[in-house]
C-alpha cells in the first residue's frame, strides 16, 4: 500500500474516532495522516484541528514534527493551533527546565549559553518562530523564559546577529501582544536608550520608530510597521453607513477604537462553496437563494468571520458593518491581503441597519448582541433586515461558560485596577497572584490572557450581557425567531449530549441544553454559536 493511500486509511479512521468523541484514537490516525502527507488541506485540517484543543503528551515523532514544519512554513495556513503544540513539547523537555534554571543565574553563564549555542534547539525551531510571528503564545512558562531572554539581551548587549530570527519573530510576538507583559524599570530605562533598533522593537511599538531608525529594523518588522501605519490612513477613507447615537454604542466604540480585537494572520484550508449546498450539509436547508446572496456580518470587528465568509462564498455579496473604524481597517486590509474582493466595509451601528431598507440571505454577528445595551433590539433590528427564507448565525456568551471572567471582574473591581493600558498588565499579574484554586483563575488559561487586547476585551468590557439556553429561547421569540441548533466543534460535546438524551436526535431543545449545560458548565467557555430563523 503507498503511503498516500496509507494517510487516507488513517484520515478516515481519525473522522471516524472525531465523530464518536475518542479523541486518543482521532489523534493518533490524524498524525498518522499528516506525517505520511502532509501537503493534503484535508490531513492538515484535522490534524491542526485535534492538536489545537489536545495536550496530555510529552514529545511527538520525529515525521509528525517534520510535517508540522511544512505546515509552520505555510503562510497561508492558521498556526495558532501549533501554539498548544510547543507549549505542550517545550514544557515537558529537561532541555528547557535546564534553561529556565540558567535563565536564574549568573549573567555569565546565561551570555556563554546564548554564544554557544545550548539554546538554539529553541531559538531556531521553525514551529516556535512561526507561533511567534503568527500566533498567540499561550504557556506561561515560556513567556516568563522570553522575558528572561528579552532583559539579558537588553542590559547585557548580547551579539543578536546568531539569534536574529528569534528576536524578529519575538518583536512580532510582543508586538501583536501590544506588549502586554510587564516592563522593570531599569528594562524601560536601558530601551530608551538602546543602540540597537532590533532590540528596541522587543520594548517599543514599531510605528512609533522614525523612518532612520525604521530603515535599519528587519524586512518583515519595516513591512510590518508599514501596515500598522497604512491602516491608520484606510480608517480614516471608510464609509459611514450609519449615524451612531446610542449612548452604549457609542462607548463600545471607544472601546474597540482603542483595544481592537481580535489580531488574526490565516483563515487556513477553505472549501468554496455554495450558500445553498452550506445550509443543506449544516442545516438540511432545502431553501433556494439567489446565485449571488447578499450576506451581513454584522459586527465584523477586525474582519476575520466576514474575510472567511467572502472567501467561502466567492459569489455573495458581503457588507460588513461595524462600530469601530480601527478594527473596520484592520479588516479591510486582511480582506486586501486575501483577496477578499466580494466585501464591502462601512461603519454603522447595528440599531439603524433596518433605515438602509437592505435585506440579506445570511447574517452572521458573532460576539455583538452581548455588547449591546439591549441585546433584544439588536436581534429584532437584525431580524427585520432577514430575507423570509434566510437564516442567521448569532454568537452569545453563556453565563456559565464566563464563570471565571465573572470572578476575575470582582477581582478586579475590589482592587480598584484601573481600566488601563497598565491597568491590563497589573491585572495579569494580580490574576496571577491569586491561588491556583481561586475561581478568577480560569482565566490565566485563556488565549486572551496573553494579549493586551484580548484581555482587556475580557474583563473590561464596557457592555456585557450573558445568557443560559433557556435565556436563548426567550430572546430569540422576542423577535420571532425559531433555534435551528448549536454549532458545536467538538464532536464529544454531541456524543455526551446524545448520552444523556438518547431520544432527542435533532439537538435542539433548548430545555435539554440547559440541563446539559448545568451539568458541563464550561461547554459553552466560548460562547454559544448558533443557528435561527424567522417563525413561519
Amino acid at each position: 500500500m503507498t503511503s498516500i493511500a496509507e494517510a487516507a486509511d488513517a484520515y478516515h479512521d481519525a473522522q471516524a474516532a472525531v465523530r464518536v468523541g475518542n479523541r486518543k484514537a482521532a489523534l493518533s490516525g490524524a498524525l498518522m495522516a499528516l506525517a505520511l502527507d502532509p501537503h493534503t488541506p484535508a490531513h492538515r485540517r484535522i490534524a491542526l484541528d485535534i492538536l489545537g484543543v489536545t495536550s496530555g503528551y510529552k514529545t511527538l515523532p520525529a515525521p509528525v514534527m517534520d510535517a508540522l514544519r511544512i505546515c509552520a512554513a505555510d503562510a497561508a495556513l492558521d498556526v495558532q493551533p501549533l501554539s498548544l503544540v510547543i507549549k505542550t513539547i517545550f514544557e515537558a523537555d529537561p532541555r528547557f527546565a535546564a534553561m529556565e534554571r540558567t535563565l536564574q543565574g549568573p549573567a555569565t553563564e546565561i551570555e556563554s549559553a546564548i554564544v554557544a549555542g545550548q539554546w538554539n534547539w529553541f531559538f531556531d525551531e521553525p514551529i516556535f518562530l512561526a507561533v511567534l510571528a503568527r500566533a498567540t503564545l499561550i504557556s506561561l512558562r515560556i513567556e516568563r523564559v522570553l522575558r528572561a531572554v528579552r532583559r539579558h539581551v537588553l542590559l547585557h548587549q548580547t551579539n543578536v546577529v546568531p539569534v536574529t530570527s528569534f528576536m524578529t519573530a519575538l518583536a512580532l510576538q510582543l508586538n501583536n501582544a501590544r506588549f502586554a507583559w510587564p516592563t522593570p524599570s531599569d528594562e524601560r530605562a536601558a530601551a530608551a536608550t538602546s543602540s540597537t533598533p532590533l532590540i528596541a522593537s522587543l520594548y517599543q511599538p514599531l510605528q512609533s520608530f522614525d523612518d532612520r531608525v525604521a530603515a535599519s529594523l528587519p524586512d518583515i518588522l519595516r513591512a510590518a510597521r508599514h501596515a500598522t501605519r497604512a491602516r491608520i490612513e484606510r480608517a480614516r477613507a471608510l464609509p459611514t453607513l450609519t449615524e451612531i447615537d446610542d449612548q452604549t454604542s457609542r462607548l463600545v466604540r471607544e472601546q474597540y477604537e482603542g483595544y481592537p480585537y481580535p489580531p488574526w494572520d490565516a483563515l487556513g484550508d477553505v472549501q468554496p462553496t455554495t450558500l445553498d449546498q452550506f445550509l443543506k450539509m449544516r442545516l438540511g436547508d432545502a431553501h433556494q437563494h439567489p446565485l449571488r446572496p447578499s450576506i451581513l456580518s454584522a459586527g465584523c470587528g477586525t474582519g476575520r468571520g466576514a474575510v472567511l465568509l467572502a472567501k467561502t462564498f466567492p459569489s455573495a455579496m458581503i457588507t460588513a458593518v461595524d462600530l469601530s473604524r480601527t478594527s473596520l481597517a484592520y479588516a479591510a486590509m486582511k480582506a486586501e491581503q486575501h483577496e477578499a474582493e466580494n466585501i464591502t466595509f462601512g461603519v454603522g451601528d447595528i440599531l439603524k441597519l433596518p433605515a438602509l431598507n437592505t435585506h440579506y440571505d445570511l447574517i452572521e454577528s458573532s460576539g455583538v448582541l452581548h455588547h449591546m445595551a439591549n441585546p433584544a433590539a439588536g436581534l429584532a433590528a437584525l431580524a427585520s433586515v432577514l430575507k423570509p427564507n434566510g437564516v442567521m448565525r448569532i454568537a452569545l456568551y453563556s453565563q456559565r461558560g464566563r464563570s471565571a471572567v465573572i470572578a476575575a471582574r470582582a477581582v478586579l473591581a475590589d482592587q480598584s485596577v484601573p481600566d488601563t493600558d497598565d491597568g491590563v498588565r497589573l491585572a495579569r499579574e494580580v490574576l496571577l497572584a491569586l491561588p491556583a484554586t481561586h475561581p478568577a483563575r480560569g482565566v490565566v488559561d485563556t488565549p486572551e490572557f496573553f494579549t493586551l487586547d484580548g484581555l482587556h476585551d475580557l474583563i473590561f468590557n464596557v457592555q456585557e450581557s450573558r445568557f443560559t439556553p433557556l435565556g436563548l429561547r426567550s430572546l430569540l421569540a422576542s423577535a420571532g425567531l425559531d433555534f435551528l441548533g448549536f454549532d458545536i466543534a467538538d464532536p464529544s460535546i454531541r456524543h455526551r449530549y446524545t448520552e444523556m438524551f438518547p431520544n432527542e436526535p435533532t439537538l435542539r431543545d433548548l430545555d435539554k441544553w440547559d440541563a446539559f449545560e448545568q451539568n458541563h458548565t464550561s461547554t459553552f467557555a466560548e460562547m454559544y454559536q448558533f443557528w435561527c430563523r424567522r417563525s413561519p
